[in-house]
Parts: C-alpha cells; sequence; structure tokens
C-alpha cells in the first residue's frame, strides 16, 4: 500500500479515537456502566490495533527518512495518539472496574473526570529509551523503576504500553511477540531484565568503551571535553558495580595521556615537573578541566574579535603552460632517476646527446618545449622557448633540432620533425622568457 493511502488512514483513525476520548470526558461518568465501559474498550483497542499495524508499515517505508516532511512524521502523530490512547484506555479501565464493584450508582462518586486525568498523566518526566546495549541498562532500568514501575496509580496495562514505548533496537525484540495484556507486564519486564541484567557483560561493554576512545589528533577543547566525560561515566558506572577507581590510577593515567594530542601531552608532563612519583587520575582529569576552560575561553575571545579587513589579492595565477616552469624541483620526481628534481636538471639526462634526449622526450611522449608529459609541443601554452635559436623547442635539444630541418624537407615547411618551426636566419637573442 502506497503511504499516501496509509497516512490517509491514519488520518481517520486518528480522528476517531481522539473524537471518542473528548466524547468520553465530556460525558457524565455517572451514566456509565459497565457493559459501556467495555464497550468503549474493545472499540478503543481495534482502533489503535489498527494504528499501530498502519504504523509499522509506514516506519519500514519511511527506513531513508525519504517521509519526514510528512506530517504524519513533522508532527509525531503516533506519539500523540499512543498518549491519548494509554490515559483514555486507563480511564475506561478504571470506570469498568468501578462500575463492576460498586455499581453504576456508586461509580458516579468514586470516578471523573478529573481523577481519571490525574492517574493516566504521562509523567512529566520524559521516560528513558534503551536500544540493547549493555552499557546503558543500569541507567535505564533505574529511571524506569522510579518513573512507571514503581508507579501505583498506573494500570498495568499501561505499563507495558511505556514499557514497550522505551524500547527499539534489539531489547524490542526481546518482548516483541508479547500480547499487549495487563497480565504480560510483569513477564514482559522480568524477560527483558534476565536479557540484559548480566553484570558481566555489563562490565565488559563499559571497559569496551573505555578501550575504545579516539585519539584526539589536534588541540580541540570538544574533543578533550569528550574523552574526559568519557571515562569518568564510565568509572562512575564501574564503581556502581562495584569496582574501585583508587585501585585505577596507574592504568587510566597512561590510557588517557596516550589519547591526547601532543601539545596536550606536552603541557601535561610539563605541569608533572620534576616530581618522581607517578601522578593520579584525579590530578589529571583537573588538568584536563582546566586546559578545556582555557581553550574555551581562547575560542570564545578570537570568535568576538573583531574581523581585519583582508587586503584584496590579486590574482597572478600562470597559465598551465608557464606552471611547468615554475614547479618547484622538490615536489618533482625526475623520470630517469629516483631523485627529486626537474629533467633538465638530470645529470643522466645531460650527459646524453642532442639526439638521444629527443629520442627520449619522443618515446616518453614528452612536450618537446617544456619537457612536461602532460601534453604535446603543439598543445604547450608555456611563454618560454629556446636560448638559442627563440623557437619552440627545448634548448637541450636545439642541435637535434637544427640537425633535422637542414637534412630534411618537410611536407609542411612551418613545421620541423620535432614539432617546432625554425628560422630562416639567426634571429636576435632577446633577455626575457629564456629556458633555464
Amino acid at each position: 500500500m502506497s503511504h499516501t493511502k496509509l497516512i490517509a488512514k491514519q488520518k481517520n483513525l486518528r480522528k476517531a479515537i481522539l473524537v471518542q476520548a473528548e466524547d468520553f470526558a465530556s460525558t457524565s461518568h455517572t451514566s456509565i456502566l459497565e457493559d459501556e465501559a467495555h464497550s468503549g474498550l474493545n472499540l478503543l483497542e481495534k482502533r489503535w490495533a489498527k494504528f499501530e499495524d498502519n504504523n509499522a508499515e509506514l516506519e519500514e517505508l519511511n527506513a531513508n527518512g525519504e517521509l519526514d516532511s510528512e506530517a504524519y512524521f513533522l508532527e509525531d502523530w503516533y506519539q500523540e495518539i499512543c498518549r491519548a490512547y494509554l490515559k483514555f484506555h486507563g480511564a475506561l479501565l478504571r470506570a469498568s472496574k468501578a462500575s463492576s464493584s460498586r455499581g453504576a450508582s456508586s461509580a458516579a462518586s468514586t470516578i471523573n473526570s478529573s481523577e481519571c486525568t490525574n492517574q493516566a498523566t504521562l509523567p512529566k518526566l520524559p521516560l528513558p529509551k534503551f536500544s540493547g546495549r549493555y552499557e546503558e541498562w543500569v541507567s535505564f532500568h533505574d529511571r524506569f523503576q522510579s518513573l512507571v514501575d514503581g508507579n501505583t496509580t498506573l494500570a498495568q496495562v499501561d505499563k507495558l504500553q511505556y514499557l514497550i514505548s522505551c524500547l527499539s533496537g534489539d531489547a524490542a525484540m526481546v518482548i516483541a511477540n508479547i500480547p499487549i495484556q495487563s497480565d504480560n507486564y510483569t513477564r514482559a519486564y522480568e524477560k527483558l531484565r534476565s536479557r540484559y541484567e548480566n553484570k558481566r557483560s555489563i562490565v565488559n561493554a563499559h571497559l569496551d568503551t573505555l578501550f575504545s576512545l579516539k585519539t584526539v589528533t589536534r588541540k580541540c577543547a570538544k574533543s578533550l571535553e569528550q574523552v574526559r566525560s568519557t571515562v569518568a561515566n564510565t568509572i562512575e558506572a564501574l564503581t556502581a558495580l562495584g569496582g574501585s577507581p583508587k585501585d585505577w590510577d596507574y592504568f587510566l593515567v597512561y590510557l588517557i595521556s596516550k589519547k591526547l594530542d601532543s601539545e596536550t601531552q606536552e603541557a601535561w608532563e610539563l605541569s608533572i615537573g620534576a616530581s618522581t612519583e607517578p601522578p593520579t587520575y584525579s590530578s589529571l582529569d583537573e588538568f584536563l578541566a582546566s586546559r578545556v576552560r582555557g581553550l574555551e575561553s581562547l575560542g570564545a575571545r578570537a570568535s568576538a574579535a573583531p574581523g581585519k579587513p583582508q587586503p584584496e589579492r590579486q590574482s597572478h595565477a600562470p597559465s598551465r603552460g608557464a606552471r611547468v616552469h615554475t614547479v618547484s624541483p622538490a615536489s618533482v620526481s625526475c623520470p630517469l632517476c629516483p631523485e627529486q628534481h626537474l629533467l633538465f636538471q638530470c645529470e643522466q639526462y645531460r650527459s646524453k646527446t642532442p639526439q638521444q634526449r629527443h629520442r627520449f622526450l619522443q618515446e616518453n611522449k614528452r612536450c618537446y618545449n617544456c619537457l612536461s608529459n602532460s601534453h604535446n609541443s603543439q598543445a604547450c601554452r608555456s611563454e618560454k622557448r629556446c636560448n638559442t635559436c627563440r623557437r619552440k623547442h627545448h634548448s637541450t635539444i636545439h642541435d637535434h633540432v637544427v640537425h633535422e630541418t637542414a637534412t630534411s624537407t618537410p611536407a609542411n615547411p612551418a613545421e620541423s620533425p620535432a614539432g617546432t618551426s625554425m628560422p630562416s636566419s639567426p634571429p636576435q637573442v632577446r633577455q626575457h622568457a629564456t629556458q633555464s
């Protein structure tokens, strides 16, 4: 089914659930009988089941976030209806129980809309989330116990709904097949506890976090604070599990100091000074806290300082051909020897005859003018010319070009065998654009 049809169905179900809840809230609860409450519950549960099924399909269609711009996801309809369902469902359950235990006449004195609203309201604090990571279990368990499990005003089915809404990933799969019924909450929660309340796995997960710390590559307040907070949180978690941080000083100081950037390592060593006693973790933590504050202060000052106007830069970018003649020798690998220099500076190249040099350029498809291997002489844009005749070939092959021109008659007199034009008489020597 297309996402547009699914969203249209969700829109209708959303409206139906909200209208049903509003009608119930506006109705005098003194007139609600047990049968009416049961009917309302059955209708609500059927609508909610359809809403959940459609939501599951939409979540699959939006796996890559392609539907995030739809109102359904932007306004989070699912969470809105989930809260409305939990609130309304709890109110109907209490109305039904009160009606059956005391009769329709006594139910009016014990059930009213304000009571229903107060007892079924979601706690103001956000519910914790748990995806199945062992290092998150203790924190999740403690918070869920405080907010939901220990809340005596919540019905068991409501607690189960809250539990399901808190879980994702592997954790959600643990109780995925348990039906949403009042007597299944304890079963679901115990199943989750038996899966993740594993002290050995929790300790190992925290140690993995510690050993997988990323090395800080440059002086950065944010990166240093991330290292510091990760270590501190891990120590607190391991302490809660019965560990003793006092026994870890040598190990922690060594591990953390190896994760710092070179400048921070140097500053740390200088702060220790001439002491021969091994530093403690607390002293390293204080040093990092102080360094983070200092770097943050320097960064704030730099960002607040008025910018100085930058002088306009004129572009002097040379043409492609000109760049060939101005390349730094230290950045060029010679094609003849393992040294770092330009070809015409190579001793092996200079030791060859002009004919041998020409043959080398020809075999290696190099320009006869600038000696580059990125183009031929016809495409060369360099302004430099032969120091002897001022024509378009390199000075190191001048004798060969002259010889070839004198002993051959090209079909096109404008071109020599080396791809260059030759003068009919020796030109005057100019003092600019000469080849090295």
